[in-house]
């Protein structure tokens, strides 16, 4: 279920190549937060973000885009989001309120903008010029200060303090996030620049992988330091900064922004040495292209070296890992591993093909003590914001035969359904995946088993007893769902 809720909430934006002459009309049908008209943004460069209600990341760029609005506050440049869900005001609205929108909140109710971009998925924003041609379309997170006024030759004008550091070499920009926590980030570089971004992620999953530790590793002084989300977008120079600089540089701005001091601490846990008994077989596996994917049964991670390796297996596992001490010939090389979740299996196969052996022992496992000054507060409330979700799902679906809310987790997330029969005695009902709020379709109750499916995935739910049941997708992954009293 974790890669489809990733499917769910997470699109991979697609490109299409369109004609940089044509141009676009932002005939919009309703404008929920101002006074507008499709004349207001004749004559004007137009920055277009289309979204969805059940698209996570689009959600959590508004906050970024607020910001920039604010630096173009008086000039040739309209921010404005549009979305063509005419048939969801009141969750778009409790979206708003929650995660506020600062320009202008648009709704295309006959899909005539949509169709014009030919739009089919998110998030993907649009710059436009004052003719209505496309400028540039991409990603939010691609959008900054640099991107529109090499766009436009429009310059910011007012300056705002938004924890932006710039120098002759680099920009980096920290900042809260105004939506739940995603844990999205983006590492990718060109011929001359690494550009880190971040989008909602939280202090302690931004930590483990800027010093590579697993997330049991951090402990805190402070109970809220992972309940918010943390907003990083950055551009450093290849010739200047390696990635060991530049995480040095962001784990710094990260302490100095929300004043903390990180401790190195020791402490004995019952766990396993990763012993090398066999270099020679280790090093068949030898490989420099990077790359990972996590399935139920087995992690795959290409291009890793052995301790990155079982702090990434740590994330998954209840034990705590150690490598023994490696020679220089091995521990600063990288290798193409897959490792069983089954202790079992990864124990037979690691000593099998990889030379590698588990020792059974209380070791002194190293960890961060993450040190606060001040008591961390945050605008986002995750709590308060997913009753709202809830109080507006039982507003807008509260059927009379119900049988009653069920829930289960998947991929760290909490997935609410509501079952009910309709008047012809066929099942219906609705599914809650963080912000989406998903019809379901095609259920069918048979005996012990019902099946359902919902946007692009169909699962399966077996009935053990009246209260719980076991759930699996043709990937053979299975989850308790338990009723909700």
């Amino acid at each position: 279920m974790k890669p489809v809720l990733k499917t769910l909430l997470i699109f991979i934006l697609t490109s299409t190549i369109y004609s940089q002459q044509k141009s676009y009309d932002i005939a919009f049908s309703t404008c929920l937060n101002k006074a507008v008209s499709k004349a207001d943004f004749k004559n004007k460069y137009v920055v277009l973000d289309f979204w969805q209600t059940w698209c996570a990341p689009c959600i959590a760029s508004f906050g970024e885009t607020n910001e920039l609005l604010k630096k173009y506050a008086s000039s040739d440049i309209m921010f404005a989001n549009i979305t063509n869900e005419e048939n969801k005001i009141d969750r778009i609205k409790m979206i708003f309120e929650i995660n506020p929108f600062d320009g202008y909140q648009l709704i295309d109710d006959n899909n005539y903008v949509y169709n014009q971009f030919k739009v089919k998925a998110f998030p993907i924003v649009f710059i436009l010029g004052k003719n209505g041609d496309i400028l540039w379309e991409g990603d939010p997170a691609g959008l900054n200060e640099d991107l529109i006024f090499i766009k436009t030759g429009v310059k910011p004008t007012i300056n705002i303090n938004t924890s932006l550091v710039k120098n002759e070499d680099y920009t980096l920009k920290i900042h809260d996030s105004n939506s739940e926590i995603i844990d999205s980030s983006i590492i990718k570089s060109d011929d001359t620049h690494y550009f880190i971004n971040y989008n909602s992620a939280s202090l302690h999953t931004i930590l483990t992988r800027l010093l590579s530790i697993s997330k049991k590793r951090i402990i805190s002084t402070d109970s809220n330091s992972n309940m918010f989300g943390i907003d990083i977008s950055s551009k450093f120079p290849k010739e200047t900064y390696n990635l060991d600089k530049i995480n040095d540089i962001i784990v710094k701005k990260l302490q100095s922004k929300y004043k903390f001091s990180i401790d190195t601490i020791s402490q004995n846990e019952d766990g396993f040495l990763v012993k090398l008994i066999d270099a020679k077989q280790l090093k068949k596996w030898e490989s420099n292209r990077y790359s990972s994917a996590f399935a139920k049964n087995k992690i795959s991670l290409n291009g890793s070296t052995v301790y990155k390796a079982f702090l990434e297996y740590e994330q998954f596992d209840d034990n705590f890992y150690q490598i023994d001490e490696l020679p220089n010939t091995i521990s600063k090389k990288t290798f193409d591993f897959v490792l069983h979740k089954n202790k079992a299996k990864l124990e037979s196969n690691i000593e099998k093909h990889y030379g590698l052996k588990l020792v059974k022992k209380n070791i002194a496992i190293k960890k961060l003590k993450l040190v606060f000054n001040e008591k961390i507060t945050s605008k986002y409330n995750p709590t308060e914001k997913l009753e709202k979700l809830r109080e507006l799902y039982i507003k807008d679906y509260n059927p009379k035969n119900s049988m009653g809310d069920w829930v289960f987790t998947a991929g760290g997330q909490e997935v609410l359904l509501k079952l009910f029969e309709d008047n012809e005695g066929k099942i219906d009902g609705k599914m809650v995946v963080d912000e989406s709020i998903m019809k379901l379709k095609n259920i069918i109750l048979t005996g012990n088993k019902m099946s359902f499916s919902a946007s692009d995935f169909n699962l399966e739910i077996w009935f053990l007893n009246e209260n719980t049941a076991k759930g699996h997708e043709s990937n053979k992954m299975f989850f308790d769902l338990k009723k909700r009293e």
